[in-house]
């Protein structure tokens, strides 16, 4: 009976518990490169299991896999390290001392950490990509910083005139479209951006590696999404009127879906590349070879290492 309260976050939801499984996974690659070979299916059957439990309690948070293995072995630190972090937390939530940080501590000083763990999330997530899917990992990166903008000239709009701000339905696309294209833009690309950013950026991978068909595919995801307002939209709904941009965005990705297939046509007739190998190397603009391997250097856990970088 409650269900028209949780979709208007269902483009939320389902993208967040996305990342969460892939943080997972991710974890478990770094540790593999770090000389750690985990279980994955162990991994993600824990986090599974303690999400649900949290749940029981009220928690709203899909549990994952602590980030920074391999800084972790390189401080030389093991299991204990982890079960401290949980008793600290633990001990912070229940005695009440989160309020006491939070009145020493300005609110503006935890964002600089915050920043700092998407950093290494990111330097993490640069560790297990080939290097040619670089283009398509910063793709994916656009979408939430658009996202951060709009957000930033919300800000400032309610901090330059309050009033005015409080009278103003800032998920309403048309008061986007009233300010102009570029605000506009803003809204649409950085609206359901976690969502954006998985398509774009399986997109790019795709036609990196020449392989339309994949790429058609994620384009049609990209095109159903727009539709129904999982993508560069707020609201969830079927938008087909003539003022609404999701089914603009619907036929964008339609005819990008119709162009990859018909290059996934001429590549099985042998009329254009055949999809990218895995140890194939290319030209760069100034004919100098890239190699673009999917192999990866391991992690090195030795402290000299660290020190001779600083």
């Amino acid at each position: 009976q409650h269900a028209g309260e949780v979709t208007p976050y269902i483009g939320l939801i389902i993208p967040v518990g996305l990342t969460v499984a892939v943080g997972t996974i991710q974890c478990v690659e770094l540790a593999k490169l770090a000389g750690d070979e985990y279980n994955i299916r162990w991994s993600m059957l824990g986090d599974g299991v303690a999400t649900m439990v949290a749940a029981c309690f009220g928690s709203v948070f899909g549990m994952t896999v602590f980030i920074g293995h391999p800084a972790f072995k390189a401080m030389g630190a093991r299991v204990t390290y982890n079960a401290l972090t949980a008793v600290t937390f633990l001990i912070v939530c229940y005695t009440g001392l989160s309020s006491v940080i939070l009145g020493v501590v300005p609110i503006e000083a935890l964002n600089p950490i915050l920043l700092f763990v998407g950093i290494i999330v990111c330097c993490d997530t640069l560790n297990v990509t080939p290097k040619r899917h670089f283009p398509a990992f910063i793709l994916g990166l656009v979408p939430a910083v658009v996202n951060w903008t709009a957000q930033q000239a919300e800000a400032v709009l309610r901090a330059a005139d309050s009033e005015k701000a409080s009278r103003i339905d800032f998920q309403d696309p048309d008061q986007w479209r009233a300010w102009g294209p570029t605000m506009h833009g803003l809204f649409l690309l950085g609206s359901n951006y976690l969502v954006t950013s998985i398509v774009l950026c399986c997109m790019m991978i795709f036609i990196i590696d020449k392989r339309w068909d994949m790429a058609a595919f994620w384009s049609l995801i990209g095109g159903v999404c727009s539709l129904f307002g999982l993508m560069h939209n707020i609201k969830l709904g079927f938008w087909v009127k003539r003022k609404n941009f999701g089914w603009r965005f619907c036929v964008a990705y339609a005819s990008c879906a119709a162009l990859f297939m018909c290059l996934h046509l001429a590549q099985r007739y042998n009329l254009i590349d055949p999809p990218r190998a895995k140890d194939e190397k290319y030209l760069d603009p100034d004919n100098d070879v890239i190699d673009v391997t999917d192999e990866r250097p391991s992690i090195t856990t030795d402290h000299k290492f660290y020190e001779d970088e600083a």
